[in-house]
């Protein structure tokens, strides 16, 4: 049901949100002199809010109170003054519209603590459970549409020594460099996260082992070319891993990616090592 949800797009969202506020205004126009209806309007507003922003949601809430009104009108309700009907009327829209306030304000600031615990703050590159649920969406993918992707692991090789002599401060604006290089030089669909103390890794969707080599190689060069001046003779290790089938878990991947990279690391460092998921 959740990998469902994520799938939908915005469009399939607004659709369907205004469509069972047509159902349901339509159904309302039928039975609303014997049953209540109004709160069933909050279904289509609370999808709209939830899924598709605070705009839509509000204008979700307008076409309910609209579709209500006009329910009330088709039935004829009987009132003992004319100003009853716009007060209800007047009570409807105001409620329609506070609950798509308060629903997409309480799901902006879920996403808010979402994303602060997703990301990084030294770098601003995702966190370790934010990538490989990225991961995870992409293992589904390939099993849809047997479309490989691909994973890297980088080391900096002597991050320590810049610690211990230029200071944590210049260590810092090392690792910083680095992630925005990889932010920069990679397409928007590619994923960038910070594993561990000097360590990354980059997803690239859609991308066979051939076009990693050039992006890696392309990447290699950019991130050794814009390191601060303070960096010393810094180098990486890199392990890049394309996955042709789906694996076990996104774990598995990172952990072979991970040995890739130590391949490397064990033999004499500044390097890459590719290889594939099945081994072949």
């Amino acid at each position: 049901m959740r990998h469902f949800i994520r799938e939908r797009t915005r469009i399939f969202w607004i659709v369907l949100g205004f469509l069972l506020i047509a159902v349901i205004g339509s159904i309302d126009a039928q039975f609303q002199s014997e049953v209540i209806f109004y709160t069933t309007y909050l279904l289509p507003i609370f999808i709209l809010a939830w899924f598709v922003g605070r705009d839509i949601a509000l204008a979700g809430a307008v076409v309910s109170a609209m579709m209500w009104s006009a329910a009330d009108i088709y039935v004829k309700t009987a009132y003992s003054s004319p100003v009853i009907f716009y007060w209800n009327n007047f009570i409807i829209l105001v409620t329609f519209l506070f609950a798509a306030y308060l629903i997409s304000d309480l799901r902006l600031r879920i996403s808010n603590v979402s994303e602060l615990r997703a990301i990084d703050p030294l770098t601003g590159a995702l966190k370790l459970n934010a990538f490989l649920q990225a991961i995870s969406e992409e293992i589904e993918r390939l099993k849809r549409i047997n479309q490989p992707f691909t994973l890297a692991y980088l080391d900096l090789d002597g991050l320590e020594k810049v610690n211990s002599q230029a200071g944590f401060s210049a260590g810092d604006q090392v690792l910083r460099s680095t992630a925005d290089t990889l932010k920069q030089r990679l397409r928007k669909t590619d994923l960038t996260a910070r594993l561990a103390g000097d360590e990354f890794a980059i997803l690239l969707p859609e991308t066979g082992q051939e076009a990693a080599r050039e992006v890696i190689s392309r990447i290699r060069n950019h991130l050794l070319n814009d390191l601060p001046a303070n960096a010393g003779k810094l180098t990486f290790s890199i392990g890049v891993l394309t996955c042709q089938s789906a694996p076990s878990s996104p774990e598995d991947l990172v952990k072979t990616a991970l040995d890739a990279m130590l391949f490397v690391k064990k033999n004499g460092k500044d390097g890459v090592c590719f290889s594939t998921y099945p081994p072949t």
